[in-house]
C-alpha cells in the first residue's frame, strides 16, 4: 500500500516501522550491514515525514538514528557511529524539552549521550569521553525514578554499564597512562 499511494503519511509511516523492525530482526540475527541498510531506510522515511511535522516526528528521526549509530559501532565505524548519536541527541533534547515531564524522553536523551561516551572512548578521545560520561551520570543522578519503576531503572542499569564500558576502553588505550589506567578501571568496577 505504501508503494501504491506514496503521499499517504499512515503508510509511510507503517513502512517506516516495518523497516525498523526487521532491521532490528537481522541485526539480531548478526546481519548487521543489512540491518544498518534497513534502518537507514526506516530513517529516511522519518526524515521525510519530519520534514512535514518537525516537532512530532523528531522523536521518531531519533528512534532510528540510535541503532544506526549503533550498527556502525558494530562495523568499527566509530566516527560515524558518534555522528548518528549526536544528531539523535539533539533531536531528543529538543523532544525532551517540548515534554520536560516525561520520564521516557529524558532517558531517550540519556541513551543518546551515553552512546556518545562509548564512541568517544573507543575512538581514545579522552577529555572529550570524560567530560560527556561526567555529564552522562549527573543528568541520570538529576533524574527522579520511583524505586518501583523497574523498566526505566533496568534502563539506568543498562546506561551505567555502557559507562563504565567507556572507562574501560579508555584504561586499555595505548595512550593511557598507567596511573589513568588504573582510575579508569576502578571507575569502570565501579560503575
Amino acid at each position: 500500500l505504501a508503494a501504491e499511494f506514496p503521499q499517504n503519511a499512515d503508510y509511510q509511516r507503517i513502512l517506516g516501522a516495518v523497516y525498523f523492525w526487521e532491521s532490528d530482526l537481522l541485526a539480531k540475527m548478526g546481519r548487521t550491514r543489512e540491518a544498518l541498510d534497513y534502518y537507514r531506510r526506516s530513517l529516511a522515511i522519518g526524515e521525510a515525514q519530519a520534514a512535514a511535522d518537525p516537532e512530532a516526528l523528531a522523536g521518531d528521526v531519533a528512534y532510528a538514528l540510535v541503532p544506526i549509530g549503533d550498527m556502525l559501532a558494530r562495523l568499527g565505524e566509530h566516527q560515524q557511529a558518534l555522528a548518528s548519536y549526536r544528531r539523535a541527541r539533539e533531536a531528543r533534547a529538543a523532544d525532551a524539552a517540548r515534554d520536560s515531564a516525561s520520564l521516557w524522553k529524558r532517558g531517550s536523551l540519556i541513551e543518546a549521550q551515553t552512546k556518545i561516551c562509548s564512541s568517544l572512548a573507543r575512538l581514545a578521545r579522552r577529555s572529550e569521553a570524560l567530560s560527556t560520561c561526567a555529564a552522562t551520570v549527573a543528568l541520570m543522578k538529576r533524574t527522579t525514578v520511583e524505586p518501583t519503576n523497574a523498566s526505566i531503572r533496568g534502563l539506568f542499569a543498562v546506561f551505567y554499564s555502557i559507562i563504565g564500558e567507556a572507562y574501560a576502553s579508555l584504561a586499555t588505550a595505548r595512550v593511557t597512562d598507567d596511573a589513568d589506567r588504573r582510575v579508569y578501571r576502578e571507575t569502570a568496577r565501579d560503575m
